[in-house]
């Protein structure tokens, strides 16, 4: 297993990148808290059906494929998401925890933040066109939106009526 700081670094930023994003969308539907933590963040993983999605890493098809949140649960909402348990365990205790900072967890986490990426703006939004993203994330599963879930594109002649989801604990 390899690690080291600049691997640490990559999980460091997914990870905050991963709490930006649930945190954007909390707020978006007008879950309002000063601080948040995973037991808040947990609330977007139904919605959103994050457990649903699956990648792997194109250009790396000996690694396995990601699901990260597939376990991810209220009950335990930071050490139910494996890496992001990590993330906390290397941010706080850098030097017991260290050996931690391994790629896997990198690959995992940056798996995490592309999940929550194309679940907050949708393939088209994320994805399509952005030759670089296809070319290094295979989608392997995606979940399925009924018409009534998805939000539709804006034109001049249709009304546009913005539902916003309410989050509950």
């Amino acid at each position: 297993t390899s690690y080291g700081h600049l691997i640490r670094e990559c999980i460091l930023i997914a990870s905050m990148e991963v709490e930006s994003h649930c945190k954007s969308v909390l707020r978006a539907n007008g879950y309002s808290k000063a601080i948040m933590t995973t037991h808040d963040y947990v609330l977007v993983k139904e919605p959103m059906k994050l457990d649903e999605y699956e990648i792997s890493y194109s250009r790396f098809p000996s690694i396995e494929n990601y699901s990260p949140f597939g376990g991810w649960n209220r009950k335990s909402p930071t050490e139910s998401l494996g890496f992001y348990h990590i993330y906390n365990s290397i941010k706080h205790d850098r030097e017991s925890s260290f050996h931690l900072a391994n790629l896997d967890t990198a690959f995992e986490a940056v798996a995490a933040c592309m999940i929550l990426v194309l679940a907050q703006f949708g393939y088209s939004g994320a994805v399509q066109g952005n030759s670089s993203i296809v070319e290094f994330f295979q989608f392997s599963k995606r979940p399925s939106w009924k018409s009534n879930e998805c939000y539709s594109p804006v034109h001049e002649n249709w009304p546009t009526a913005e539902k916003e989801f309410a989050f509950s604990r």
